[in-house]
């Protein structure tokens, strides 16, 4: 037995865990290995047809260029829509009449310069009485 008095099973497992850990981290190193090489020779063959390595396949550019359209098309609709509802806001927003003093009718424009006239009368007039 060894110094943590383990049983020899568990060390047998412990050592088969220990390799598998082993040829799992070889296992990626290489698989990593082998994507840099891809990598720097997609690299290589760009730099001799002139292009820079930010370069992306004929399938992604068509994918990317296809939702650029899909996006395009998306923002002109919602914006003719938002055109067409603030034509009918413009437009309902319009027709109302009464709801400004540039609006009012003549008669209207009198009453409330009489009715201000009559009220700043009654106020000064407390105001004596008050003072």
């Amino acid at each position: 037995r060894d110094v943590k008095h383990l049983e020899p099973e568990t060390e047998v497992a412990r050592v088969v865990a220990a390799e598998q850990s082993i040829a799992d981290r070889h296992g990626v190193m290489d698989m990593l290995s082998q994507e840099n090489r891809a990598h720097r020779q997609r690299v290589a063959e760009a730099g001799a047809q002139g292009r820079d390595v930010k370069w992306l396949e004929a399938e992604i550019e068509e994918a990317g260029r296809m939702i650029a359209k899909r996006v395009a098309a998306e923002r002109s609709v919602a914006e003719a829509q938002l055109a067409a509802e603030n034509r009918a806001l413009r437009e309902r927003l319009n027709l109302q009449k009464g709801r400004d003093i540039k609006t009012l009718d003549d008669e209207i424009e009198k009453a409330r310069v009489v009715t201000k006239v009559k009220a700043d009368k009654a106020r000064r007039a407390r105001g004596r009485e008050l003072g």
